[in-house]
This record gives structure tokens, sequence and C-alpha cells, in this order.
């Protein structure tokens, strides 16, 4: 079946944008025009693509074809560049968690942007998460912990990345009753509502602790533990420098959580995507 492009990218607008009336600024036309468009694509495509609303909401069918055109999209823009180097690429979409960029991925951009004049986008989002960004057409590839791919993508691993539960050696010290570790009394830092580490690691040991902190940055949360604001499991490429110095200590002997990641991108023939799967499967390796 032959899509009408500019259908497509009406549809795209309004999945990104929201609403209508937002589509049509953005396009500069005219809000009855943009309804048209996706009646007559939507009658094309024999079903309902767009859940009116505020906001408006792609069906499956809808997210398919939003897919379809971010993939055509990229493919041309990467046809372009080899019939004109000076053409700059497609922007390139990445949903990363905020541990992962703050620790390894960010050492990926500078080695991506040496091969490629393409614009990169990042989202940041918790790596339990990030797989629904995909399946949303939102971004291209995404470092998550799903290894099962999403429809359309594929699945490869990266690596295990080991989180610590630790505080300062005064806090624990003031929490510890008779040699053992009181996890009631025990502040928390959370990373943000999706962050389910440390309430995992609560809930085992039956624990809810009155003062819980929620720091949403990871060179934030970081620097909330090192205040002694309270415990917090840290990746383990953050905390062993401050493990070494003895600014910080695990809480417990060998208790860590591993959260394998693995890398799922969208499954079509693209140089730009292969060569970032390239650079960050390598750049995993030092987890």
């Amino acid at each position: 079946m032959r899509w009408n492009r500019e259908h497509l990218a009406t549809l795209t607008a309004i999945v990104e944008t929201g609403t209508f009336d937002a589509a049509a600024k953005q396009l500069s036309m005219t809000a009855s025009a943009v309804s048209q468009r996706i009646r007559a694509l939507e009658n094309q495509a024999g079903q309902v693509l767009i859940v009116r609303g505020t906001p408006c909401v792609p069906t499956e069918a809808g997210l398919a074809l939003v897919r379809l055109t971010k993939q055509m999209e990229l493919s041309e823009s990467e046809a372009a560049t080899v019939l004109d180097k000076a053409h700059s690429a497609h922007k390139v979409s990445i949903a990363v968690n905020a541990d992962s960029m703050a620790t390894w991925f960010a050492r990926c951009l500078p080695d991506f942007a040496a091969l490629h004049p393409t614009s990169v986008e990042i989202h940041l989002e918790d790596q339990q998460h990030s797989a629904e960004l995909l399946r949303t057409a939102q971004v291209m590839a995404a470092v998550t912990s799903d290894p099962h791919p999403v429809q359309g993508c594929s699945a490869q691993p990266l690596a295990v990345m080991r989180y610590v539960p630790a505080a300062r050696a005064d806090v624990v010290v003031r929490h510890t009753e008779r040699g053992k570790l009181n996890w009631n009394t025990l502040p928390v830092v959370h990373f943000n509502p999706k962050d389910a580490i440390q309430r995992v690691l609560l809930a085992e040991r039956g624990a809810k602790p009155e003062t819980q902190h929620t720091v949403p940055s990871s060179e934030g949360f970081a620097r909330a533990v090192l205040a002694g604001m309270g415990w917090g499991a840290m990746p383990l490429l953050q905390c062993q420098k401050h493990f070494d110095s003895g600014k910080l200590v695990p809480l417990e002997p060998d208790l860590y959580v591993d959260i394998p990641l693995y890398w799922q991108r969208w499954k079509i023939e693209s140089r730009v995507l292969e060569t970032l799967g390239d650079i960050v499967r390598k750049r995993a390796q030092a987890i």
C-alpha cells in the first residue's frame, strides 16, 4: 500500500504535539485541513489511527504508521548524506537511563559524532521503562533492561550494571543497633517514583523508613548520599572511588543488585543505527 507522505507527516505531528491545533500550527496549516488529512488517512487504513482527546493518543495502527514515517525519513536522510557530504543526516533519538548517561554512555557521543554529522536527541528514562519510548516511536534506539524486543525492533545484550546500597559511614553507625542495621530509621534516597531498586530492597526487609528523599538526577543523587542525607543504591562505576576513599561504605557485605542492560533499536537497514550500536556495545564493555 502506498501512503500519502503529507498525510503521514500530519499524523506524526499530531502524535508529537498532542493536539490537532498544535499540529496545525507546526505544519503552518488550518486545523480543519489537519482533520481532513487524518480522515483521508484513516479511510485508506480502514481503521481509527488517532483517539481524539487531550492529548490525542495514537492507536497501535497509528503508532505503526508513525514508526514507518520516521524510518522513511531516516533512510532518505542517510541517502541524501551519501549524495551530498555537506548534508546533515536526520536526527537520531535515543532513550538512555540516567545512571548509564552519567557513567558510560556519554562517552559514546563524541565517538559517534566523529563518524556521522547527525543530530542526536537523548531522552532520559528509567531502564525499565525506556522500551515504551520505542513502542510509541518516540525514539529509534534505547538502553533498556527489557530483553524482549519491541515489535519492529532488535535486542542485543550489552552488559550488567551493578548497584550497591551505600551510605556514609557515620550515617550507618548512627542507625546501627546492637550490631544490626535498622532499615526503618535509616533515611533513604530515591531517584524518582519509577526507581524500584530501593523500594524492592526495603520491601524484602519489611522496612518503611519515615524519611524518604527524592533526587531525580544521577549526579544529585550521588551528592545527596555523600552529604549524609541517607542511603541509596548507586552504580558500582559511580561509587567504587568513594568506597576506596572511605567516603561511603556498603550497607551490608555482598549486598548488590545486578541489572542486565540491552540495546534495542529499529530493525531496519541503517548505517547510522548500525554504527551507533557498534559504539554503544564497545563502550558498554567498560561496565
